[in-house]
């Protein structure tokens, strides 16, 4: 995925645009495994679709443009089955699930609605709606091998309209919000500077223009920490980077970081922080029975009236406010911070967020976040 802020661009895989959101409701991979299977079933559903009708083609590549309020997306992706010889084309993609089949297919649009999004977008790319093909998604339960069609309609390309309608609106934020950031003057991390800081600034400045990372050794209380969330701060504000991830060793490493970054962008007007906790951390002694579907926590987060950077704006919500927020509007207070994420510049977190690969997926996906664009600080 490759963004261009400035002239409101982007270059991203259709499945990428399908499932941007803030919170998406689809299953993950549960590793390798998962992934042979379902690899496993697609090659068996191709032969199925063969042996039924020769007509049928499988992983046509498809690419082109859409235009969104000002956005250009230049998208790509394959098609798992694709029939031109049927009056209109007939375009089918295949998904598999954890879930038991045949189900609503009204469940199954709420529950996965990147899938309908994904074809949805693949018949838009291949011609307008009155001379476009025909959509189908293909669901396969992998427990059981039953599989279910739904036919996409006229709903499915309002909900598209929708969806790409909240992408854009993210992206406006977003593309205000770094602007603003180009005029923010960093603060320097020390009212006065003690001996030997000055020079250990500009020799991490030389390194940090060089490849590779870079590692800063000095004695405890010499200002390590302010000395490199200077440097951070300063490649944020003039576009080099688009977030800082900052890493503790325990939760109890967060408030000093907090503390130094209060001191360098004071309360309001400048890069937005989010700290994040534990999810047993924001549910402590709270009674939590079902978790609501990921679709029913955007449908209340919609109608809570909130405003993710507004609650960024003055100061990084704690964790009792976040709770009492997730109470007020029925929304699991973890979900609230997985929320706020995309809207924060800098994310504060435990190790185990960026080397942990259970809690790690947390990162993956998300709105606006690019590794290769981002600031790590441990």
């Amino acid at each position: 995925m490759q963004w261009d802020w400035q002239n409101r661009s982007l270059d991203l895989g259709i499945g990428e645009l399908a499932s941007f959101a803030l919170f998406s409701p689809g299953e993950r991979a549960a590793g390798r495994w998962r992934a042979e299977l379902g690899s496993r079933w697609h090659e068996i559903l191709r032969e199925r679709a063969s042996e039924e009708d020769p007509g049928w083609r499988f992983e046509r590549p498809v690419e082109g443009m859409l235009q969104r309020e000002g956005w250009s997306f230049r998208v790509r992706g394959r098609i798992d089955q694709w029939h031109p010889g049927k009056a209109p084309p007939l375009l089918r993609e295949v998904k598999t699930i954890r879930e038991d089949l045949p189900g609503e297919a009204a469940e199954l649009r709420a529950r996965y609605p990147a899938y309908f999004h994904q074809a949805q977008l693949y018949a838009w790319i291949l011609g307008p709606k009155e001379t476009g093909p025909e959509v189908e998604l293909l669901f396969l339960d992998i427990q059981s091998g039953i599989t279910q069609t739904v036919r996409l309609g006229e709903a499915d390309r309002e909900n598209l309209h929708r969806h790409l309608a909240s992408v854009v609106a993210l992206l406006e934020e977003r593309r205000r919000h770094f602007a603003a950031l180009r005029t923010f003057a960093v603060r320097p991390p020390f009212p006065n500077w003690r001996p030997g800081q000055e020079a250990c600034r500009d020799s991490l400045l030389q390194q940090l223009r060089k490849d590779g990372p870079v590692a800063m050794e000095a004695p405890t209380g010499f200002g390590k920490t302010g000395l490199a969330l200077e440097q951070a701060l300063r490649a944020l504000v003039s576009g080099e980077v688009e977030r800082i991830l900052l890493l503790t060793g325990k939760t109890t490493g967060q408030s000093p970081l907090l503390q130094q970054l209060r001191t360098m962008i004071g309360t309001s007007g400048g890069p937005t922080v989010l700290a994040l906790r534990s999810r047993r951390d924001h549910e402590a002694g709270l009674h939590i029975e079902e978790p609501p579907s990921p679709a029913e926590i955007r449908r209340r987060w919609e109608n809570s009236g909130l405003s993710a950077p507004a609650l960024l704006a003055d100061h990084p919500p704690g964790l009792e406010e976040i709770r009492s927020l997730g109470l007020r509007h029925g929304i699991p207070p973890y979900a609230v911070t997985r929320l706020l994420l995309p809207y924060a510049d800098i994310w504060i977190a435990d190790y185990n967020y960026l080397f942990d690969p259970a809690v790690a997926s947390l990162f993956e996906g998300m709105p606006a976040f690019r590794p290769e664009k981002t600031f790590l600080l441990v």
